[in-house]
């Protein structure tokens, strides 16, 4: 599945693409990969301007029952993410990574073939949050809980 995504910790939204995929492992329970790259927009604090952008991997099972299009989810959650400070010829930077643990839920709209659309929402909770601060004042945060929903569409992903 490719999706494209956004979410928000209600602090500032992202941005995300995504490539999702699923394995049958028994009767209706699927094992899950997901991967995709995040971006929040940037932020100015005084003089210094901070970009954030991460890479969510998640990790989980699915059940997804044969009679009905959907899909439900729990995931453990990794979110590697850099965080870039300043701009021009030498920005500075610092990386980190947040874990943690996710649900979602998918509704799958044949179209034709093989090919479905897919819609779907979720949300992830981090055990750990970074703050960065710039002259002393907060000016950027990973995320704690990030909600969020995608579109996408699937190639052979029916029951």
């Amino acid at each position: 599945m490719f999706s494209v995504g956004g979410g928000s910790n209600w602090d500032r939204p992202t941005f995300s693409v995504a490539l999702d995929s699923t394995l049958r492992l028994w009767g209706s329970f699927r094992a899950v990969l997901d991967a995709g790259l995040a971006l929040a927009p940037g932020t100015t604090a005084g003089d210094v301007s901070l970009r954030l952008w991460g890479v969510p991997l998640r990790l989980g099972l699915a059940w997804q029952p044969t009679r009905y299009h959907v899909q439900v989810r729990a995931t453990a959650t990794l979110w590697p993410y850099w965080l870039q400070v300043g701009e021009g010829a030498s920005p500075a930077s610092t990386s980190g990574a947040a874990l943690g643990g996710g649900a979602s839920a998918f509704y799958q709209l044949p179209l034709f073939g093989p090919v479905d659309a897919l819609l779907g929402v979720g949300a992830d909770v981090f055990a750990n949050r970074v703050q960065f601060l710039a002259h002393g004042a907060p000016a950027l945060a990973t995320e704690r809980v990030a909600f969020w929903g995608g579109a996408g569409f699937t190639l052979g992903g029916r029951p």
